[in-house]
Order: C-alpha cells, then structure tokens, then sequence
C-alpha cells in the first residue's frame, strides 16, 4: 500500500477531490478488491484515512492493465467490423456499377 495524494490526483484529471475519492472507495474498491476465503483479511484496492490515503499499488497496476488489454480487444472488434462494412459497401457499388 502507497500513499497517494487525492487531491493532486483531481487537479490532473480536473475535477475535484470528492469525485476521485468517491470513485476509488464506492466503485473501484467494491469492484477489484477482493475477498480471499470467509474469516481470511480482505485485500483492498483503496484504504481510505483521516492521515493518508492509501492504494494497493500491484492491484491498481493488474486492474488498470487488464482494462487496457480489454479496450484494445474491443478497437480491434471495431475496426474489423468498419473494414468488413466497407467491403461489403464497395461490392454494392461494384455491382450497381455493372447492372
């Protein structure tokens, strides 16, 4: 776990700190932090403090990772599918042309 400034974090996405707080505690945690075995502790992606906030740093880097590799998978999708209605685009020209 490492500290990080939310504050400093809002200012170079531009927005405020509540909404980043908010995100990383009510969303991303609930969402990537996991819950081992029933009795075993739990492992946090965000480990909010009045001192300091805190981020599992390995969890962030393996989530963050895993939503990248996810978006290029879909780009993919989307071209292929914009190179296919292309083609199929110009067959229909191409055999109105020779009607």
């Amino acid at each position: 776990m490492i500290p990080i400034d939310v504050e400093a974090v809002a200012a170079d996405l531009g927005t405020d700190a509540d909404t980043v707080w908010g995100r990383l505690y009510h969303h991303l945690d609930r969402l990537y932090g996991e819950e081992r075995r029933p009795g075993s502790p739990r492992r946090a992606l965000f480990m909010p403090s009045e001192a300091e906030n805190m981020v599992n740093m390995p969890l962030l880097e393996a989530v963050l990772a895993g939503l990248w590799q996810e978006r290029n998978r879909q780009l993919w999708a989307v071209w292929a599918s914009s190179v296919s209605v292309a083609i199929a685009l110009a067959a229909l020209v191409v055999s109105i042309a020779t009607a």
